[in-house]
């Protein structure tokens, strides 16, 4: 500093204030920018760059969005999830996308949107279009259902029929029950009463093991009743939700159906009710 300088500092002490602070802020800007704490983890930027990265280490360490049961399978799997539309969301190509069918719209659902359908003649078709799905060795049928009503008749939450004795389904009684059945006109078993109620979602899952020939019936994934059947269906029919083709009376279902998912292996559910998982799915 020249004689000049330290005369200018001496006469204006204010400025001199103002120069001493101006170096201390920059020594602390030096520090941060090689030093930046992030929670209990130290980060070094290397360039400018460095910023953006340490953002997106910040978001993707945030709590998981939930995300909806089940978990992913490894077979051929559709899922119908009502968001606005009968797609497809399984990833299968071509997959199996769905048909609203005589009035079939949508509502609010166990997670976003469901299909809402009348109890009349509304109720969704999917074709099917993967062999594994028409010629199962086993498979798992899963949705959220809020029946609004179950007087004097027995909705059919979902089925796949060519004939009586081709088909398989999961039908609720009037009583709350439900009955699985398969290749037959008559249940293969029938649960305990009062496991589906009006006016609530309820996750029901129609399972059918190969190895076992059992075919299991699962309430918000506690096993509620179980039969011997000795081989599964073999068709190439539709996929129906909440409708029976060859149900006697009527079958339509009355109320909302969300979450649908057809598997063509044995996916125990998880045991839990209808609604987003408590974490992420891997």
């Amino acid at each position: 500093m020249s004689l000049n300088s330290r005369r200018f500092v001496t006469r204006h002490p204010f400025l001199n204030c103002c120069l001493l602070l101006g170096l201390l802020l920059a020594g602390v800007a030096g520090l941060t920018s090689l030093t930046r704490k992030v929670g209990a983890v130290f980060v070094t930027p290397e360039s400018p760059k460095s910023d953006n990265r340490l953002t997106s280490k910040i978001v993707s360490s945030a709590a998981p969005t939930p995300t909806p049961w089940p978990t992913a399978t490894k077979c051929p799997t559709s899922r119908w999830l009502a968001e606005g539309n009968a797609n497809d969301s399984g990833g299968l190509n071509p997959g199996n996308p769905g048909i609203l069918k005589n009035g079939a719209t949508f509502g609010p659902g166990a997670v976003g949107g469901a299909f809402s359908l009348n109890g009349i003649l509304a109720y969704v078709e999917a074709p099917i279009n993967i062999v594994p799905m028409n010629q199962p060795g086993s498979f798992t049928w899963e949705a959220c259902v809020n029946p609004s009503s179950l007087h004097n008749i027995r909705p059919v939450v979902f089925s796949k029929e060519a004939s009586l004795n081709n088909r398989a389904g999961l039908q609720i009684n009037a009583n709350g029950s439900l009955c699985s059945y398969m290749n037959s006109s008559n249940c293969a078993v029938t649960s305990a009463p009062g496991v589906v109620a009006t006016g609530q979602f309820t996750k029901v899952t129609l399972l059918y093991n190969g190895s076992t020939n059992s075919l299991v019936t699962y309430v918000n994934g506690v096993q509620v009743s179980t039969a011997s059947v000795a081989m599964p269906y073999n068709n190439s029919a539709p996929f129906n939700i909440g409708w029976s083709p060859f149900g006697s009376g009527n079958t339509h279902f009355p109320g909302r159906i969300d979450e649908v998912i057809f598997s063509s292996c044995v996916v125990p559910p998880t045991p839990c009710g209808c609604g987003p998982a408590p974490t992420s799915v891997p």
